[in-house]
């Protein structure tokens, strides 16, 4: 028992020393989303595996850790997903964006208004995670505006967006259409104006208040305008104006208020207010006591100076006087005011009262006798 004992322990300190000297290790620490090879039960000092990683991912960290005499493993590297870096800044610009820019991955790129893109429009993430050509925004320019014909612009390029040249024509020639044109983001200007040669023609004629005058596209000499004045107003001066030969217009007219006459007078009437009369002017007719007015009581003074009516006083006249009972009278119409009428009473009556009754100037008869 002795002998194998000893026999026992002599193989176990011959195995420990073997394990101290010679560094066995243990299979290698598994990383997640990847795998080693070779694949053993234990490794001998110096020995090596190599780590690979699965699609999509990449190795960081020691590729082939060694078993060390110690009986422990280099350090392991892990698996990450493959990745590019955030695109750069894109100044003057927009791209879209993404949480993660994975192999694969495009980014579209577009430039702000005044600008634009140099490269390409969009950029793609590789597998070696190098993205493709990043493009780049530059002021757009517009070319020189366009030149005419009698004419210049200022100022001198360059041009970028929002610039704006100014167009003048020679002494000789009138500018048809806008004056500036301005370099638009597209890089075309927004105008194209003309020079045309001068032409002899009068001014435009003036203003011409309280009326109409016609029009014309050129006051070329011997153009005619005419002229007409709103109601209530009427033409001073010629009714035509002409351009002529020294580019001067003969004399324009001018509209004034239309002032209507006295209205007409009336024979035992007069009418309320004093002059001036101008257009919807009213005034109101009266007769005296002993007459009545026929016709309108008011008249209007109109657009062409005539007034709307013209009544008359004719002398108050009253109806036949009452008749009465047991009496009777002698009709001589018409009756005027003071006119009389005599009652006379049938036989075996007789007057209560005078025996006349008198036409009175609001036309109505004095009270009439009775016959009892």
């Amino acid at each position: 028992m002795t002998s194998l004992f000893r026999f026992l322990l002599i193989v176990v300190l011959s195995i420990f020393h073997l394990v101290v000297v010679y560094g066995v290790c243990p299979p290698p620490p598994k990383v997640k989303d990847g795998d080693y090879r070779p694949k053993r039960n234990s490794y001998r000092t110096s020995r090596t595996v190599t780590y690979s990683c699965s699609n999509g991912f990449t190795l960081f960290g020691r590729k082939k850790p060694k078993c060390r005499e110690n009986g422990q493993w280099q350090s392991t590297p892990v698996c990450i997903e493959k990745r590019c870096q955030v695109p750069p800044e894109f100044p003057d610009g927009t791209m879209s964006t993404s949480s993660n820019y994975f192999p694969g991955t495009t980014i579209s790129f577009s430039c702000d208004d005044g600008f634009h893109l140099v490269g390409p429009s969009t950029a793609t993430c590789p597998d070696n995670l190098s993205w493709t050509e990043i493009p780049c925004c530059v002021p757009t320019e517009c070319g020189d505006p366009p030149t005419i014909d009698g004419g210049s612009f200022s100022p001198t390029p360059p041009y970028i967006l929002g610039d704006v040249v100014v167009y003048t024509c020679n002494s000789t020639h009138t500018l048809v259409g806008p004056t500036t044109a301005s370099c638009q983001a597209n890089g075309v200007w927004t105008a194209n104006p003309v020079c045309i040669l001068e032409e002899r023609r009068c001014q435009a004629p003036p203003e011409f208040p309280d009326g109409t005058k016609s029009t014309s596209s050129n006051y070329f000499p011997s153009t005619i305008i005419s002229f007409s004045c709103n109601g209530g107003f009427h033409l001073v001066g010629p009714s035509t104006a002409t351009c002529q030969d020294n580019l001067s217009w003969t004399e324009i007219p001018c509209c004034v208020p239309t002032e209507c006459a006295d209205p007409p007078t009336i024979d035992e009437g007069s009418f309320s207010r004093a002059p001036p009369y101008f257009l919807g002017d009213v005034v109101v007719y009266t007769c005296n006591s002993t007459h009545t007015l026929v016709g309108p009581t008011t008249a209007t003074c109109q657009a062409n100076g005539v007034w709307t009516a013209n009544p008359v006083c004719v002398p108050t006249v009253c109806d036949n006087p009452p008749e009465i009972d047991n009496g009777v009278f002698a009709p001589v119409p018409p009756y005027r005011e003071g006119d009389t009428v005599e009652y006379e009473c049938l036989p075996a009556h007789s007057f209560m009262g005078t025996g006349v009754s008198t036409c009175q100037a609001d036309g109505s008869w004095t009270a009439a006798p009775n016959c009892v």
